[in-house]
């Protein structure tokens, strides 16, 4: 159940998002007495590519990769293609046959992740080459003293690959994750597959901020502390993100959910933003990683956003100026971007998103969106 609860216009661009909150993500975190049997296959996927970058050489990861594309593929393609498919094909407009060959892409690509994570996990010698762009900027913002937000999108290198290029470029930062943050969510998982996952990550981090998704109270204090300490806080651009969020047109048919968390926590300070997208250029041996600004010393208001309408406009600006850049992100490495299906969706007439015509008079619209 998601309740829109206001509009936020943009003013120079003549459109809105809605805002609306919602139940926690997925519903609960799963709490069942047997080991759940998508545990077990995680756990059997990590001792196999643990075994293969052990003892195959570099050259064998990929043929590996093609291997595990076609396990469960018909039950992938019955359960998760259906959406998956919907969204691409709203928001770039593609056939039936370019959205399949973009699924099993995105597969191998998901399978990568698996593999560079038991690379990190057993900590061999892997050194890929990692082109970063954007990192002067970064640091001239934290030369002004009030920190910086670096808010990732949700490609599937970014998990490790990003946090390892952001740290190996002098930019190590704090992330912000929820409790259940890993490669399982289960009680199960929390206890057996995440703390050996977890180490990998926060070798590349100068520490992790964790919250639970129904009361991220404390964790807002920690990152504001952080960004008055004048330091680097990395969120991930998903729907894990709290429980308030604003959605948007996205692409030529499509919306997207964007968490206002973020944007508030610029807002309420004078740290700047940055988004960062960590594109696969090679398999295993070539990334970079892009970092934009989004909101700098130049974009805020004298005297700050205040409230009301004024907060309102800079918070719809700030977070259509993400989804631009996401957009833009996405065309260029489709197949990459993890969310598909869930974050981003074909927009339909009970979605929130698509009011870009909706005068700024329209703000406060109570309603309820399926």
């Amino acid at each position: 159940m998601r309740r829109a609860i206001h509009h936020m216009h943009a003013p120079a661009r003549g459109e809105s998002l809605t805002a609306f909150t919602r139940d926690k993500p997925g519903g609960p975190d799963r709490r069942i007495p047997r080991i759940p049997l998508g545990d077990l296959r995680m756990l059997a996927l990590l001792a196999a590519c643990g075994r293969i970058v052990r003892w195959q050489q570099r050259e064998n990861w990929d043929r590996a990769v093609e291997r595990m594309v076609h396990l469960r593929y018909r039950k992938h393609l019955r359960k998760r293609y259906p959406s998956f498919a919907l969204a691409v094909k709203a928001v770039l407009g593609i056939s039936d046959d370019e959205a399949a060959q973009m699924y099993k892409d995105s597969r191998r690509a998901n399978y990568r992740r698996l593999i560079i994570a038991a690379a990190e996990m057993a900590r061999i010698n892997w050194q890929p080459h990692i082109t970063v762009t954007g990192v002067a900027e970064v640091k001239r913002a934290l030369a002004e003293g009030h920190g910086a937000l670096i808010w990732g999108t949700s490609f599937h290198s970014q998990t490790l690959v990003g946090k390892r290029g952001l740290f190996e470029a002098g930019l190590a930062a704090h992330q912000v994750s929820v409790f259940s943050h890993g490669l399982s969510r289960s009680a199960f998982g929390r206890r057996t597959i995440n703390p050996g996952y977890l180490p990998a990550e926060n070798r590349y981090l100068a520490g992790r901020i964790s919250f639970d998704r129904g009361d991220g109270v404390d964790a807002a204090r920690q990152v504001a502390r952080a960004l008055r300490s004048n330091k680097i806080v990395l969120m991930t651009n998903n729907i894990y993100a709290g429980t308030r969020f604003a959605e948007a047109a996205f692409g030529a048919a499509g919306c997207i959910e964007l968490a206002t968390a973020p944007a508030n926590f610029v807002l309420k300070s004078k740290a700047a933003m940055f988004m960062m997208s960590t594109f696969e250029i090679k398999p295993f041996e070539h990334y970079e990683i892009r970092i934009r600004p989004i909101w700098t010393a130049a974009d805020r208001r004298e005297g700050g956003s205040g409230q009301g309408d004024a907060r309102r406009a800079d918070m719809a600006e700030i977070l259509l100026r993400v989804r631009d850049g996401m957009l833009e992100d996405i065309k260029r490495a489709p197949s990459q971007y993890g969310l598909w299906g869930n974050q981003v969706n074909a927009r339909t007439d009970k979605s929130v998103a698509g009011n870009a015509a909706r005068p700024a008079g329209a703000d406060r619209a109570e309603g309820e969106a399926q």
